[in-house]
């Protein structure tokens, strides 16, 4: 049973999967502390990996979605100093 790989049973699109991960930091946002936010991603990631295995194209569009987050925060947060 080690060597067991779950299957893609969902076959999500690139758009798709980025909404998987935003629904996945929308759950963690609402968390009432950042042990429990960690706790929900981590409980997600059973189901992200399982979607991006030998995916690299979803794993790409997941990189941009939170590389695109990140820029966002940080120009926010440059505006607001």
């Amino acid at each position: 049973m080690q060597n067991f790989e779950a299957e893609d049973v969902l076959g999500l699109s690139p758009q798709q999967i980025v909404v998987v991960v935003r629904y996945v930091l929308s759950e963690a946002r609402a968390a009432d502390s950042l042990d429990e936010s960690f706790r929900r991603i981590s409980s997600r990631m059973a189901v992200l990996r399982a979607c991006c295995r030998r995916k690299p194209g979803l794993i790409g569009a997941i990189v941009d979605y939170l590389v695109l987050q990140i820029a966002e925060k940080r120009r926010v947060l440059c505006v607001d100093l």
